[in-house]
């Protein structure tokens, strides 16, 4: 799962890269950097919801849905500033950490 998830951060960052490069946009190395970590976080949290609602069901359009509604997530706001608020990032996972203990307790039972 690990290399999924930084495969598909890669994939996301790479546009970005190329764009600012294209555009003579003004992007940080740190900036994408940032980003990539919001990215890889709210994927996991968008992974472990997934798991969850697929313990109960088999719709995991309602985990992304769940996950997205999240004020946690700004990728936008990590390119800019070029660091990662550290609440946000907590909360982000926190959430995945905290589904991720209820599938243990699941499994467990």
């Amino acid at each position: 799962m690990a290399l999924a998830l930084a495969a598909l951060v890669a994939a996301s960052l790479a546009p970005v890269a190329a764009g600012a490069a294209l555009l003579a946009a003004h992007v940080t190395v740190g900036g994408v950097l940032s980003m990539g970590t919001v990215m890889a976080a709210f994927l996991l949290v968008v992974a472990a919801y997934s798991a969850l609602i697929s313990a109960f069901g088999s719709d995991r359009g309602q985990a992304a849905g769940v996950a997205g509604s999240l004020r946690a997530y700004e990728p936008g706001r990590a390119l800019e500033t070029g660091g990662v608020e550290v609440v946000r990032m907590a909360l982000l996972l926190g959430i995945a950490a905290g589904v991720a203990a209820v599938l243990c307790r699941l499994r467990a039972s």
